[in-house]
């Protein structure tokens, strides 16, 4: 009984993330101050950021942004906006519908996020197209080598956001789940086969047919995780490879040479 709950909650909550989340559905939230399910549901919509258009999605992160602020959670209202910026910099929240200290507290944002991008321009100036390259290739390397070890890990490596913790959980929770009921698979079709009673050759053999089910649908599901998770980093996680490369290159801009071999540090 234990062992179909702990599948059916993995199932349960993958099946959830995979369901695209209504922006009305976060409006009705937002405007009744409903802020803890605005934050969530917004969550839940950035792993799917492919299904939605860049207003809808900066609507979105805009509504998330906001309950954050009003949450007295800063510095999560703080990154919401960023990564607004990163996709228009010129972004203004509309002063009718947004409380001057909500505005105020995303003008100091935004200030500083555009002086970040004018120093990180000027500090880039002196890098050739070789080293920028190479900063490129030891990214990629090792934001898709974790990826391959972990659904989600190549993700967090390039920036600690919801989609990577969310697919990292799912991602253990699913093979932990999944390599049990293989050995449990295993171990039940070696009693089955070994079983020489008429009487426990047909429970023995609906124990282990049990068991093959479930690891059948769990193998299934982290597949679909392993497949989903290598897809959205190699084609919709631009922006975070940029953020990453971005930061690398600042990082490297004060140092007298750039190390040009791939390091991979787990």
């Amino acid at each position: 009984m234990i062992k179909k709950i702990l599948v059916l909650s993995v199932l349960f909550i993958a099946a959830s993330y995979c369901q695209k989340v209504e922006i009305s559905e976060i409006k009705n939230r937002f405007e009744t101050f409903d802020y803890k399910n605005v934050i969530q549901l917004s969550e839940r919509a950035i792993i799917d950021q492919p299904l939605y258009n860049e207003d809808d999605f900066i609507e979105i992160l805009t509504m998330k942004a906001i309950a954050h602020y009003s949450l007295a959670e800063e510095e999560s209202s703080k990154r919401s906006f960023i990564d607004i910026l990163k996709l228009k910099n010129d972004f203004r929240l509309d002063p009718v519908k947004t409380s001057p200290k909500v505005i105020s507290f995303f003008q100091g944002i935004k200030s500083e996020f555009l002086k970040q991008k004018d120093k990180l321009n000027k500090n880039s100036f002196p890098f050739d197209n070789t080293v920028l390259l190479q900063i490129e290739k030891n990214i990629f390397v090792n934001s898709f080598a974790r990826s391959v070890i972990l659904p989600g890990w190549g993700h967090l490596y390039l920036e600690k956001n919801p989609k990577g913790w969310i697919l990292s959980s799912l991602s253990a929770a699913a093979f932990g789940t999944m390599v049990y009921f293989i050995f449990d698979a295993n171990s039940k079709e070696k009693k089955y086969l070994n079983e020489t009673d008429q009487n426990l050759i047909k429970s023995k053999y609906d124990d282990y047919n049990s068991s093959f089910k479930i690891r059948n649908v769990l193998i299934a599901a982290f597949s679909a995780l392993w497949i989903y998770s290598q897809v959205d980093l190699l084609f919709f996680s631009d922006d975070l490879f940029a953020s990453k490369i971005n930061a690398e290159i600042v990082t490297n801009s004060n140092k007298s040479e750039i190390e040009l071999s791939v390091k991979f540090i787990f």
